[in-house]
């Protein structure tokens, strides 16, 4: 049974969990310079992200990047992410179409570490999301490794709202921020395991995994689907 301690972003853009679960994110056939993103879109199942990069010579770009996110008990790495470079505008901004109402979640990082700097989202003039990114507000949580026993991880937290059915934009008023994956419908797993697959904590506790062909989310030993039922 393949055990691993993080989810590994896939090389293609728009990868799903299951049916219910969208996910948008990034890997190497993305990679962009600034300049190249203007009209770009990346989807998944209806769940769409449009980029606008009307400004002279461009600023969003696309590149390799890692980060974990999530908690104490689980997290999801990703490997690639997207640069804003710099805030929000009529000709630097993202549009999401949201195919039906659910929760949608933001992977997201400032660009500036010490820096803290605003994603928002909003649908039909009403905010939804309005979260303060900055790397102080990761947590540390133990990852040793054979080679450094004492190695550990910052893990930066995930922010979502509530969305429904329609166009949604998502704007950071103040300056750059890093998108690394939004997801819909629940969070983000990046692969499409095969059954038996299981997802460990550093504390050694199996926190996802597969079982007929769906996925089981294990907290204080209580089993959940993807969109936090109990089983």
């Amino acid at each position: 049974m393949k055990k691993i301690f993080f989810f590994a972003a896939a090389m293609l853009a728009a990868v799903t969990l299951n049916a219910e679960v969208k996910t948008i994110s990034f890997g190497a056939s993305d990679v962009a310079a600034a300049g190249e993103l203007d009209g770009k879109t990346f989807s998944a199942n209806g769940f769409v992200m449009t980029i606008t990069d009307k400004t002279e010579g461009g600023k969003l770009k696309i590149n390799a990047n890692n980060a974990s996110f999530g908690d104490a008990d689980a997290q999801v790495k990703f490997e690639y992410r997207l640069q804003t470079g710099g805030k929000s505008s009529s000709n630097n901004k993202i549009t999401l179409t949201i195919p039906e109402a659910g929760k949608l979640y933001v992977y997201a990082r400032t660009a500036t570490a010490d820096s803290p700097r605003p994603v928002i989202i909003s649908q039909y003039s009403e905010e939804l999301l309005n979260a303060t990114l900055l790397d102080a507000n990761a947590i540390s949580i133990a990852a040793p490794t054979e080679e450094d026993p004492n190695k550990t991880l910052a893990v930066h937290p995930v922010y979502s709202c509530d969305v429904v059915a329609g166009e949604a934009e998502l704007t950071y008023p103040t300056n750059g921020i890093n998108i690394y994956a939004l997801s819909l419908g629940g969070p983000a797993a990046n692969v499409t395991p095969a059954e038996g697959f299981e997802v460990v904590n550093a504390a050694g506790k199996v926190v996802k995994t597969i079982e007929n062909g769906q996925v089981v989310i294990i907290k204080n030993g209580v089993k959940y689907n993807a969109l936090g039922a109990q089983l």
